[in-house]
Parts: C-alpha cells; structure tokens; sequence
C-alpha cells in the first residue's frame, strides 16, 4: 500500500511540477510583457517633455527660427495622433503657429504680434526694434494766433516750428526769427510799443497799417502774412508794408488802405501815389449791380468788373455818374483815361460807348451808332 501510495505520488509530482513552471512562466512572461510596454512609453514621454519645452520657449524675432517652432509643433501634434497615446496638451495650437509664423513675414510691430499670440512670448522683430520711433505729427497751421510763451532764444527742438506746420512762402529759420522776435516784443513792449510780429513772418507791421491789417483779420485776412517791414514811399511821407497778397499804403491824408490784385496792376499803370490818383482813400467797394467793385483813390477811382479795372475821373467820370454810372447805358469803363493830341483832350471807352473830354468842348457822351460814325471818322482827332 505504502508502494502504491509513493506510485501515486510520483505520479502526481510531475503534473505539480509542470503546473508550477508553467504559473512560473506565465508571471514571467507577464513582468516581460509589462515591462517592455514600461519600455515603449518611456521614450514617449521623453518626447513629450521634449515638445512641452519647445512650445515655451519664446519664439525669436527671425523667420527661419519661428517656422523651425511651427515644424517642430506640427510635427510632435502628428506623432501624437499616430501612436494613439495619451500626451500633454502642448499649448501652441495650430493656429497660434501660423499667426506667429505670418507676423515674422509681415511689417506688423511687436506690440501687435505679441497681442495676437497670448499664449507663446514673440520678441519683436530686427525690423520693429531697429526702426527709430515716428516723429510726432505736427499741428496743421489753421487759424492764425500769435505764439503762446515765444522763446526769446531759439532752442532745437521747443521752438514753434517745430510743433507746428510752417505756412508756404517761410522756412523754419523765419518762423524761429519770427518767434524770437515775438518774444523781444513781449518782454520790452515800450520799445515799440506799435509794431506787432506775425509768426512765421520775420517782420514788423506798425501803426496805423497794423491797425487796418488787424482789422482786416491778420494773417487769416486775403492779405495773409507780411513779407517786408513797414518802408518808406518815394514821396518820403507816405508808408507801405507788403504782405503776400498785396500792400497797405497809408498818408497822413488818406489813411492806410489795401491795394490788390486788379486794383493794383491799375494804379500801377497811373504811377501809384506818385501819378494822377495819388494814394487810396477807401479799402475795395461792391458796386449796386452786385457784381463789379470799385476803389476810391485822392484823384480818380479804379472800377472793375469780372476781367480788368480802368482808372476813370475828373470831368468824364461825373459824366458817367450823370448816366447812372455802372447801371446806366455805357456800363463799366473797358480802358483807362487815356489822352489825345487835338486840344490836349482825353477820353473813357466804355462797354456801350465812349465819354470825350477837352477843355474846349467839355465832356460828350457818344455810344451806338453815333460812337462808330465817329470812330470811323478818326475820333478825337478826326475832320
């Protein structure tokens, strides 16, 4: 029995045996398995250190770098959705690496690439850091004013001219002469206690031509700004300054008026204040029509009307006058006064006809058909 009993025994041992080795390898091949999977994953997770390292560090300002970070980005995302594992959230998304990509090609500043990129730092780019910072804008020039707190000396850059549009016709060095000049004037108004600056004009405008030239509204006038000091007429009494548009002459007898335009290139032709109108009595006047004007001077007036201005006076213009002047049938002057030879006679052309004057005959009125038989006959001077 004890025989039969070891025979069993020995029957069983190896079946206890195999189950042994085989639970033996099964745990081995278990741990063998296990750890190759702990295998595979550690260089996962070393890449995915990797990547997380790469997308914060701040991008740099050249293109090859930041498309270096977009490839290196896009890369690790593929790999990620390959391997089917689970990784961490790298915080530079697709689209944030594109932005940045395109703010290292376009001529955006820093400030704008670092709003559009919140999650990764872009430093700004050679371009945005190198370039010097826009100049301030300056103030259009707009209404004239006189300057406020005017430097006395000029100082590079707190001058006027330098926070403000210099009107044509002036450089910078007249408007910071003009400045200082202003800020003379300021501190020892005494000492010319007439004269006024108009900056950016370097010049002096004074007494009674400042007053009417004030009036008129200074700079923001027709007359814009000043271009000589007050001078001296050739009569050696009268007084004129000359401004952009035009001069204000004044005399002790007249006053100062303005002379422009039309009005000037006519009272040149008569000799200023020197010739028979002598010096303006009146600043320019709309005539009743509404359309012409007219400038009263010491010996004559000047009309115009839409194309030129004639001088016309004396005995011819109350002739005119007594025909209703600009509404009456001859209508505005088409020539000055102008002289003939037969008895030192002169006459006005008109648009209508024609006014003769001599001392022999007086002043005669001829338009229409009776003005062209004289004419063709000779005029003045005719049989």
């Amino acid at each position: 029995m004890a025989g039969h009993m070891r025979s069993r025994g020995a029957m069983r041992s190896p079946s206890r045996r195999w189950a042994r080795g085989a639970a033996v390898l099964s745990f081995a091949s278990a741990l063998i398995f296990t750890g190759a999977g702990l295998v595979a994953a550690q260089p996962e997770s070393e890449t995915t250190t990797t990547t997380t390292t790469t997308a914060t560090v701040p991008v740099t300002s050249t293109s090859e770098e930041r498309s270096e970070s977009a490839t290196s980005s896009t890369t690790t995302t593929t790999e990620q959705q390959l391997s089917g594992t689970t990784r961490v959230p790298v915080p530079s998304t697709t689209g944030q690496v594109s932005e940045s990509t395109s703010a290292a090609t376009s001529p955006r500043s820093s400030a704008e690439v670092s709003t559009s990129t919140s999650t990764v730092p872009v430093a700004p780019t050679p371009d945005s850091s190198t370039t010097s910072a826009a100049p301030a804008v300056k103030a259009p020039a707009g209404e004239w004013k006189p300057t406020e707190d005017p430097n006395a000396t000029v100082v590079p850059g707190q001058m006027r001219s330098d926070r403000q549009e210099i009107p044509e016709g002036f450089t910078k060095e007249d408007a910071d002469k003009a400045e200082t000049m202003e800020a003379r004037q300021k501190m020892a108004r005494m000492a010319s206690p007439g004269c006024q600056v108009y900056w950016p004009s370097p010049y002096q405008v004074c007494g009674a031509i400042k007053d009417k030239y004030n009036s008129l509204g200074g700079p923001n006038s027709f007359l814009l700004w000043p271009t000589t000091n007050e001078l001296v007429n050739p009569d050696g009494f009268g007084r004129r300054s000359v401004f952009q548009n035009g001069p204000i002459y004044w005399s002790a007898a007249s006053g100062a008026h303005p002379v422009v335009n039309h009005f000037f290139a006519a009272w040149a032709r008569q000799g200023y204040e020197g010739g028979i109108l002598g010096y303006p009595t009146t600043d320019e006047i709309v005539n009743p029509d509404g359309i012409g004007r007219r400038q009263e001077f010491q010996g004559a007036a000047i009309y115009w009307k839409l194309n030129e201005a004639y001088a016309i006076g004396g005995a011819i213009r109350d002739k005119w006058n007594q025909t209703g002047a600009t509404t009456g049938p001859l209508g505005y002057p088409t020539t000055d006064e102008i002289g003939v030879v037969k008895y030192n006679g002169r006459y006005n052309n008109f648009e209508n006809g024609t006014i003769t004057w001599s001392g022999q005959t007086g002043a005669r009125l001829l338009y229409g058909l009776i003005r062209d038989r004289w004419a063709a006959q000779g005029r003045e001077d005719g049989a």
